[in-house]
């Protein structure tokens, strides 16, 4: 589904806004049932490389234990970029800068399907 540059700036933001203010049920209405997520984050969490977080269900498990080991992380929306499956965002990180490139494929019902998240080198350690 190709956005606009609005649309996908709405859902950027809403996405940020739920994330910061902790609202699950807000950041995963923007989810579809069937989503993958990939980040440095979920190789963390589950001890591997370049794992999958398949499904919206382990999709919310995995958010609540970034939230409960990362609690001070909050994003602030830098830019947003358009692309033909969907778009992507750059935000930083309110408590130390750190970039974080949010890559986002979106279906023809306007739900994220696959979400990947990008870390710079020194903040992937």
């Amino acid at each position: 589904m190709a956005l606009d540059y609005d649309e996908a700036r709405r859902q950027a933001t809403a996405c940020i806004d739920a994330f910061n203010r902790r609202d699950m049920d807000a950041y995963a209405a923007q989810l579809h049932e069937e989503i993958t997520h990939q980040s440095l984050f979920a190789d963390r969490r589950l001890g591997e490389e370049n794992v999958r977080v398949d499904g919206k269900q382990v999709h919310r498990e995995h958010l609540r234990w970034v939230w409960d080991q990362h609690p001070q992380t909050r994003h602030v929306l830098d830019e947003v970029f358009i692309g033909p499956h969907g778009y992507a965002f750059l935000a930083h990180r309110e408590h130390d800068g750190v970039q974080t490139i949010w890559v986002r494929e979106v279906g023809a019902d306007g739900l994220v399907r696959s979400q990947r998240v990008y870390l710079p080198q020194q903040a992937a350690g």
